[in-house]
């Protein structure tokens, strides 16, 4: 009947709790709604009279691991691109990995020879290397050569030590205390044995799970809100750090408000050391689908 439909799984996958996953339905006529390739985008239409709207939480895991393992030079980047918006902390960190200036870092992923510049191979560091990856799989994940990989990822870790004392420290208190907590009070309880095919989901939880339940409770916050239209605004679709609604082409500039409000109400993140506790505010970028079809819209 062209309609899209799927399931969302309240207990979220497994290496995060907090995190809806998504799946077909129980006819078995639709799909993971949460992983759809980019091609694909164009089919979903919105009905008759109404546009979608989108929101996406700015590298949101790595603002949280920034404030867990108290990283301060990813802290001041990531501020300063929120306040000023035009830095880029992707280059940035490609300056400091490679030893050159911010200015002389690209600002492409690709260059005009189509091979993958400094500026790609910091992001997808940035992406992967987080939860205990090795150079292996970040050359398969990257589509980098083995030499490339590996040399990034000791680069990596090593302007960024933190980030290996930050994997020491959560293991320590997953060993002591059998319990992890996040900063929205959603407790991992750690019955199985800590090993190194288990640690990387157990250093992932905290972010991962942080920013699952951020979203979702962005989404019962803006359907709560006194200025929501329900018979003309609605939220549909939660891809983990990102929310998709559609609501009457009147009515959807407030929709995108109200949603980026919540989506940008500040988190109180507690270092992993239990030394500070810091408001963290992660920017959302916003999106409103483009009429391509008389009475329809696509997401752009």
């Amino acid at each position: 009947d062209n309609r899209s439909r799927y399931t969302f799984k309240q207990q979220g996958v497994a290496a995060a709790p907090g995190r809806l996953s998504s799946s077909g339905n129980l006819w078995g006529t639709s799909q993971n709604i949460q992983n759809q390739p980019k091609a694909a985008y164009q089919f979903y239409i919105a009905d008759p009279g109404t546009v979608m709207f989108y929101f996406d939480l700015s590298q949101a895991e790595a603002r949280v691991v920034a404030y867990l393992a108290d990283i301060e030079s990813w802290k001041e980047d990531f501020e300063r691109a929120r306040l000023g918006g035009n830095f880029d902390c992707h280059r940035s960190l490609a300056s400091t990995m490679y030893g050159v200036q911010y200015d002389e870092v690209p600002t492409e992923d690709v260059d005009e020879a189509g091979n993958s510049t400094i500026r790609y191979k910091a992001k997808r560091c940035r992406h992967g290397l987080n939860y205990t990856m090795q150079w292996p799989r970040l050359a398969e994940s990257a589509n980098m050569s083995p030499y490339d990989a590996k040399r990034s990822y000791i680069l990596y870790h090593k302007v960024n030590p933190e980030i290996q004392r930050w994997w020491k420290e959560t293991e320590r208190i997953a060993r002591k205390e059998k319990e992890l907590w996040t900063p929205l009070g959603r407790r991992l309880r750690i019955l199985s044995r800590i090993d190194e095919d288990s640690l990387g989901n157990i250093v992932a939880f905290v972010p991962q799970s942080t920013i699952g339940d951020h979203a979702k409770r962005v989404w019962y916050q803006c359907h709560e809100d006194d200025e929501w239209d329900y018979n003309r605004m609605r939220i549909k679709v939660n891809v983990h750090d990102a929310l998709i609604g559609i609501a009457t082409p009147d009515k959807v500039k407030l929709a995108l408000k109200i949603a980026k409000k919540y989506a940008e109400s500040p988190l109180l993140i507690r270092n992993t050391y239990r030394t500070k506790t810091e408001q963290l505010i992660i920017p959302a970028d916003t999106a409103i689908s483009a009429d391509t079809i008389s009475g329809c819209s696509r997401v752009k």
